[in-house]
């Protein structure tokens, strides 16, 4: 899994991140993480430490953090499969789900 973060290039072009960082004011971070599902705990805890905590830490930020899950199946999902995850998913409030041909 690989880690992108963009499209924010707080040196400015001057080459000196420090310098520019405290003299601009740098609002907003986006980032999209690609996890390896057989170490998602591992991967996720890590991003909490040493990501996600300076954001929240940060004086005046609001963070929200989100999950994306895209899954395909070469022989279709079963109906126990899809029922037992819709149900999950409801039971969870999961804001968006769908299964799909």
């Amino acid at each position: 899994g690989g880690i992108s973060v963009y499209p924010i290039d707080p040196s400015n072009g001057s080459g000196n991140i420090a310098e520019d960082v405290t003299t601009q004011k740098i609002a907003n971070f986006h980032m999209s993480a690609d996890l390896d599902i057989t170490r998602i705990n591992r991967d996720v805890q890590k991003l909490i430490e040493e990501v996600i905590s300076h954001l929240i830490n940060a004086e005046g930020s609001r963070v929200q953090v989100s999950l994306e899950v895209a899954a395909t199946s070469s022989e279709g999902f079963s109906a126990e499969t899809v029922r037992t995850v819709s149900e999950n998913s409801k039971t969870l409030k999961v804001d968006k789900f769908e299964f799909d041909g």
